[in-house]
């Protein structure tokens, strides 16, 4: 925004509508990262990073059934 103005949100935002999903066992990046590492208890990534839940599909609304997840810091 120009002038540094923010925009305060009205609607549910793009975590709290997919905060219902687990990660399934199809997500083969957090499996490998989860049983990584040295003794075998998850890789840095894994130790440091928190895998969530995320809803890409604009405009936000309700709770949605197809999410994506990314890892973000903790």
């Amino acid at each position: 925004m120009a002038g540094g103005e923010e925009i305060e949100s009205t609607g549910p935002n793009m975590w709290e509508v997919a905060s219902h999903h687990e990660i399934p066992d199809t997500q083969w990046e957090y499996q490998i990262r989860k049983h990584g590492g040295k003794d075998g208890n998850g890789d840095p990534a894994y130790k440091g990073l928190a895998y969530v839940p995320v809803s890409l599909t604009m405009p936000v609304s309700g709770e949605r059934d197809c999410v994506d997840f990314v890892w973000k810091k903790k």
